[in-house]
């Protein structure tokens, strides 16, 4: 590994960057911020921003393309803890020079992989072209993934500095912000027999037990808690009880 030199304009950079993750009162600006700050660091055309979630289902992919001066942004989402094998596609990346969290990659070695076959189309192009990229797990956080592309001739050690850094702080702002990206519109829309069903749900109480306090029948418990987990993008009661939790809905 190479003598790392960071100057003083650099530093000041990463400053900036680390605070838009920290205190952007809009998530979602605060990592367009962050991410329009790194290419000042590392001068890539495409990045690719991934985290998926551990204890809800769940993960979400942002593509962020420069090109004559302007960025633009694409948002995917994905439903279901196993929608995306993050895990295996990292394993299938060529890798040289790493440093901690971050690694030099260039294409891919086994393309026809499930996992890298799994992957959205932005991240199976990004497996095939060259960069630095950055991943980090941890706790309930899941997994966050950054990869940015460009040429071999402009890796150095100092781009793997920048992006161990990078992740770790994107990781934990995905953790912070959470609601920004998971709670889509569609959370706000729970009406308030909804909202009744979830929390008494929430406490442990069965579909019988609902029904009772609620004056309802089972049936109609039921008939909510379907239009409850469509709209939370969930699958049964725990998991609805974790982000109600989570989010605050109730």
């Amino acid at each position: 590994m190479q003598d790392i030199t960071v100057s003083s304009d650099e530093l000041t950079t990463l400053f900036q960057i680390v605070h838009c993750l920290m205190a952007a009162a809009d998530g979602t600006q605060g990592l367009d911020d962050a991410v329009v700050g790194t290419r000042e660091l590392v001068a890539f055309e495409k990045g690719v921003v991934l985290h998926q979630r551990a204890e809800e289902p769940g993960a979400i992919v942002l593509t962020y393309e420069f090109a004559a001066g302007r960025m633009s942004k694409r948002s995917d989402r994905f439903r279901g803890a196993k929608a995306l094998d993050v895990e295996g596609y990292l394993k299938c990346l060529s890798r040289t020079e790493a440093l901690q969290n971050a690694f030099f990659w260039h294409g891919c070695e086994r393309v026809d992989a499930p996992a890298v076959q799994g992957m959205p189309e932005v991240l199976k192009q990004a497996a095939l072209s060259q960069g630095v990229a950055g991943a980090a797990r941890g706790g309930s956080d899941g997994t966050t993934l950054i990869q940015l592309q460009h040429a071999p001739g402009q890796f150095t050690a100092k781009h793997l500095f920048f992006v161990n850094l990078l992740v770790a702080h994107l990781h934990g702002y995905f953790d912070r912000r959470a609601a920004d990206f998971y709670a889509p519109a569609v959370h706000s829309h729970l009406t308030s027999k909804e909202k009744e069903v979830l929390q008494w749900v929430t406490l442990g109480k069965t579909s019988i037990e609902v029904g009772t306090i609620l004056s309802m029948s089972e049936r109609t418990v039921k008939f909510h808690l379907r239009n409850i987990y469509a709209k939370l993008n969930v699958v049964n009661r725990a998991q609805a009880a974790t982000i109600a939790s989570r989010l605050k809905l109730i």
